[in-house]
């Protein structure tokens, strides 16, 4: 398993945070009910954005006894981990079509964006880290 990849002991973690962040109520499903909610966390996790290390580093800082309290205490002593994997977990859960469907969230929407919101975003300097670096690629042996 390369370093990049989403460890089951790390879904099995958020999914415990998930279960206590996001229950079920009267109109919407707990996130522990959502059928494939694992594969949901992994690919939230790899969209996420956030390095291996940080993420490993804030699921590891999870207490061993996932409660609301003990959660509250982590999300006061370790803000930046409990960000990680609260949004992790959240994003997980609104990526889902039975939450999506829930809130009456078009899933086949397509919206993209128009020629001046990608001029407006490309000028805020989104890319320049991007064009600064050097080239990605292989020269190929003839």
């Amino acid at each position: 398993m390369s370093k990049d990849a989403v460890s089951t002991t790390e879904i099995a973690r958020l999914r415990e945070l998930a279960s206590i962040l996001i229950p079920a109520s009267a109109t919407m499903p707990g996130a522990v009910d959502i059928p494939d909610f694992d594969q949901w966390l992994a690919r939230a996790v790899r969209a996420s954005g956030y390095s291996p290390a940080d993420r490993q580093s804030a699921v590891e800082a999870l207490p061993a006894k996932l409660t609301w309290e003990s959660t509250r205490i982590l999300s006061l002593s370790n803000p930046e981990g409990f960000a990680i994997v609260s949004t992790i977990v959240s994003a997980a859960y609104y990526m889902t079509p039975v939450v999506l469907a829930k809130l009456g969230y078009p899933i086949d929407r397509k919206n993209p964006a128009g020629m001046e919101e990608f001029v407006a975003e490309f000028e805020t300097g989104i890319f320049d880290q991007m064009m600064a670096r050097q080239p990605h690629f292989r020269v190929v042996p003839k």
